[in-house]
């Protein structure tokens, strides 16, 4: 079999024959698995209305993923470098089409935010481990691609539209809690003092803030 893959090498450089081979693997054929991956996607969205105190369940089902996907990369890279003159590029197309066909569909089904269960804080929790444990099994991963690919790179190319509405997501939750603080403190109590000139007036006055003006502080800067 390696011989074989040596002689195809001699076409296109053996992309072709390297394309075939990463389609061919079970993740991506075997209706099983297909199905499983279908299912935890869909589970997602039902454990969020069962669990408004954070996306902990919904992490979990993901780290199950990533633990398969780290194996199976393994496996696969132990059998590769076997057989492919070059193992790093056969690895790095096999982890891009993971990235595209696998780990994207689960990360839109963790972190959409799709009925009103789901708080500004609790998509905030979610999107910061979603951030954390992709970057952590790329860091594992990029040691079978060595320079035919930039995992972390790529897996920071997953999850940048959701990246950029952090800024958004956390002045809204700073608004919350400010709106939420400023209910329980009530209006500001007249303060009167006297100034220079023997004149009362209520110190209080301008001090109250709306809670919106602080998140566009947050924004702008």
């Amino acid at each position: 079999m390696a011989e074989g893959a040596r002689l195809l090498m001699g076409f296109n450089d053996g992309r072709g024959v390297f394309r075939r081979y990463v389609a061919s693997r079970p993740m991506f054929m075997d209706r099983r698995v297909i199905e499983r991956d279908h299912r935890m996607i869909e589970s997602y969205s039902r454990r969020r209305s069962r669990e408004p105190h954070g996306p902990h369940m919904q992490i979990e089902i993901l780290t199950l993923l990533y633990r398969n996907v780290s194996e199976t990369c393994r496996v696969e890279y132990d059998m590769v470098k076997d057989v492919f003159p070059n193992a790093e590029l056969v690895m790095a197309m096999l982890i891009e089409r993971i990235f595209q066909q696998r780990i994207q569909a689960h990360l839109e089904g963790v972190l959409t935010m799709d009925d009103d269960s789901v708080t500004t804080e609790w998509h905030l929790d979610a999107l910061v481990a979603v951030h954390v444990q992709t970057r952590e099994l790329a860091l594992e991963l990029q040691q079978y691609t060595g320079s035919e690919m930039d995992v972390v790179r790529a897996a920071e190319d997953l999850v940048a539209s959701q990246k950029r509405m952090y800024v958004g997501l956390e002045a809204k939750a700073l608004e919350n809690v400010l709106t939420a603080a400023m209910e329980r403190a009530g209006p500001p109590v007249a303060e009167i003092r006297t100034d220079g000139n023997g004149k009362q007036y209520d110190a209080s006055q301008g001090v109250h803030m709306d809670a919106s003006v602080v998140t566009d502080m947050v924004r702008a800067n």
